[in-house]
C-alpha cells in the first residue's frame, strides 16, 4: 500500500513538473505534430492517439511508452498492453513508470506559437513555450482595469492593450473614481458603526444533509463579501463531514477588491448553527484570526487568497445530537450562520 501511495505521489510531480505539461490544447493524450517546426521521429510517438508523446509512461513488462493519459484510459478498460497484449495492472507498483529520458528529448524539440495563425512568428522548443504564452502578442487578454473591478470588459490582443487603454484612460478614469466611492462609502459605513455593530451576518441554508453525512464529501456554500455593496474580503461557507459529524470552516477566495485590501486577513469569525425553523443558536464557536504561521496564503508577501487556500475552523463542531437538535433529523437541512466581526486596526502581530 505504502510503494502504491509513493508511486502515486512520484507520477503526480511527474505530470505537474512545468517544463511543457500545460503547452497547447489537450483534446487527446498527445501533441499534434503540426505544432512542431519539423516532422517528429516516430519513435515519439504514442501508439493509441498517433500523435507526439505527452508526459510519456514506460510499460515496464514489454517497453512500450504511450501518452500518460492514453495508456491509463486503455488500462482503465483491459489490463493489457495495447501493442503487446501483455498483461500490465494498474494497481501493480512499477508496472508503469514515467519515461523521463523521453520527456527531456520530447522537450527539446521546436514548435510553432499556437497563434501563429493570428501572425505570431515566434519558434523556440517546446520546454520554452509556456514562457512565450505569458508575453506573446497575439494571446486574447482582458483589459487591465477589469481586474481592478472597475466594469471594462474589453478584450483584446495583448499588443493591443496600451492602445486600448490610451483611448479609453478618460474612461477608465471614470470607473476608477465611481469604484472608489463606492468603497469609501462602504469603509466609511463600516467606520461610523458602534463597535458592537462591526460585524458582516451571512446565513445560509443546506439540504440533503444525510446523504451528505454518508458520502462524506466537502460541500461549499456561496461566496459572500464581508463589507456592504460587494466590499471587503470575499468567503465562502465550507462543511466537511467526519465520521457523522459535520465540521465548519471558511476559507478567503478571490473578490474583486484585493488589490485594496490589508493583507493578511485579521478579522474574527464566528459560527453558530440554527435551529432549523427557530431564531436560535444551537452551537456558537468563535475562530480567532488567522496567524502568519497557519500557511494557508497563496502568495506569503500579501497573503492574498486563492481559491485552493486551506481555510478555518472546526473539524467536529456539530455532533449528531447537536444536529438534532436543530431540527436537521426532521427536514434534512441545516442552517449555518457566520458573523465576521470587524477590526479597522488589529493590533501588529495580534494572533
Amino acid at each position: 500500500m505504502e510503494s502504491a501511495a509513493a508511486a502515486a505521489a512520484m507520477l503526480s510531480d511527474y505530470i505537474s513538473m512545468s517544463d511543457y505539461t500545460s503547452a497547447f490544447p489537450q483534446e487527446m493524450g498527445g501533441f499534434d505534430e503540426n505544432v512542431f517546426t519539423t516532422p517528429v521521429d516516430q519513435h515519439y510517438q504514442c501508439s493509441i492517439c498517433q500523435m507526439v508523446l505527452r508526459n510519456p509512461m514506460l510499460v515496464v513488462a514489454c517497453g512500450h511508452q504511450f501518452c500518460h493519459q492514453c495508456i491509463v484510459k486503455a488500462l482503465e478498460r483491459s489490463e493489457i498492453c495495447p501493442l503487446d497484449r501483455k498483461p500490465v495492472s494498474l494497481q501493480a507498483p512499477g508496472a508503469l513508470v514515467p519515461n523521463r529520458g523521453t520527456k527531456r528529448i520530447v522537450g527539446r524539440f521546436e514548435v510553432f506559437c499556437e497563434k501563429r495563425e493570428r501572425g505570431c512568428t515566434w519558434t523556440g522548443t517546446l520546454n520554452s513555450y509556456d514562457s512565450h504564452t505569458g508575453v506573446c502578442p497575439k494571446v486574447i487578454v482582458k483589459c487591465p482595469f477589469q481586474y481592478a473591478g472597475t466594469g471594462c470588459d474589453y478584450e483584446c490582443m495583448r499588443e493591443d492593450v496600451g492602445r486600448h487603454c490610451r483611448q479609453q484612460s478618460q474612461e477608465h478614469n471614470n470607473m476608477m473614481v465611481q469604484r472608489m466611492d463606492v468603497l469609501t462609502n462602504s469603509i466609511w459605513q463600516v467606520a461610523t458603526r458602534p463597535a458592537e455593530h462591526r460585524r458582516t451576518v451571512h446565513t445560509e441554508v443546506f439540504g440533503q444533509i444525510a446523504d451528505r453525512l454518508r458520502g462524506g464529501h466537502t460541500f461549499y456554500g456561496e461566496a459572500f463579501y464581508s463589507g456592504p455593496c460587494d466590499s471587503g474580503y470575499r468567503l465562502r461557507i465550507k462543511i466537511v463531514p467526519n465520521q457523522r459529524k459535520l465540521g465548519l470552516y471558511y476559507s478567503l477566495v478571490k473578490g474583486k477588491n484585493d488589490e485594496l485590501l490589508d493583507w493578511p486577513f485579521r478579522h474574527t469569525v464566528i459560527f453558530q448553527c440554527l435551529h432549523i425553523t427557530e431564531d436560535r443558536v444551537i452551537v456558537q464557536r468563535t475562530v480567532p484570526p488567522p496567524r502568519d504561521e497557519d500557511e494557508a496564503w497563496s502568495r506569503p508577501s500579501t497573503g492574498q487568497p486563492s481559491d485552493t487556500n486551506h481555510g478555518w475552523g472546526f473539524q467536529d463542531i456539530l455532533s449528531r445530537s447537536k444536529l438534532k437538535h436543530a431540527g436537521v433529523r426532521r427536514s434534512d437541512r441545516v442552517r449555518i450562520r457566520y458573523i465576521v466581526l470587524w477590526e479597522l486596526c488589529p493590533a501588529p502581530g495580534a494572533a
